[in-house]
């Protein structure tokens, strides 16, 4: 058996987010000769054990994908994290460790306070970052990868929703019931339990998330295209 943690954060209905972990996770797996089971650590990364002939494949792929929960930060290596939360001067960002991105390191998203920069990008507690050891003190930046996703969506001419802790058939749900469906391109995955959902050209962010939301328990964030 070859078991890790991957820096994949359990934090809402925790049965059913393990039973959907299983099955996304068992789907990537799906032309391996490999069985996995999942779990949480004490410290709500998820947990992974896989048998099989090709378990030893199987498990450094996931790492590879989703990276691993590192107990400090090392220059030259870009890690997964989520965004703990959002201050006035900083965000902080968990990669098995929570670290800080102060402002300074912000640079790179536009002007303001953290938070003006985390509310233009629609950066919301627990959404999925790529991150690095920035080159002064033990502070990170956000990865080249997560920056230039971020300046794509606010290029766009759509709007984008980022909603965590809610499914995309959740989602979706919500979308049909409130008669949205003519407003949507599509719900698109960010992380095993975030989502993002892109507006046709025209259609209001900020209004789609006062129709859906009171149907989601769910944190949300809007990018304005533009």
């Amino acid at each position: 058996m070859e078991k890790a943690c991957l820096s994949i954060f359990v934090y809402t209905n925790f049965q059913q987010s393990l039973i959907s972990a299983k099955r996304f996770l068992s789907a990537e797996l799906e032309d391996l000769e490999a069985s996995l089971e999942v779990d949480v650590d004490k410290s709500g990364w998820l947990e992974v054990r896989i048998d099989g002939e090709d378990a030893k494949f199987a498990l450094n792929f996931l790492k590879t994908k989703y990276g691993s929960p590192a107990k400090k930060a090392e220059a030259g290596i870009v890690y997964n994290g989520y965004i703990k939360s959002v201050e006035e001067d900083k965000i902080l960002v968990d990669i098995g460790k929570i670290m800080s991105i102060p402002r300074k390191n912000l640079k790179n998203l536009g002007t303001g306070n953290a938070k003006q920069v985390a509310t233009r990008f629609g950066l919301i507690p627990y959404f999925p970052v790529k991150v690095q050891l920035a080159k002064e003190g033990n502070i990170l930046e956000f990865a080249a990868e997560t920056v230039d996703m971020l300046w794509k969506w606010k290029k766009s001419p759509m709007d984008r929703v980022v909603i965590n802790s809610s499914t995309r058939s959740k989602i979706k749900a919500a979308i049909k019931k409130t008669g949205h469906g003519r407003d949507i391109l599509g719900v698109e995955k960010l992380g095993l339990f975030e989502n993002v959902v892109v507006c046709k050209e025209g259609t209001d962010g900020p209004g789609i998330v006062a129709e859906i939301g009171p149907l989601l328990n769910s944190d949300m964030g809007v990018i304005r295209g533009t």
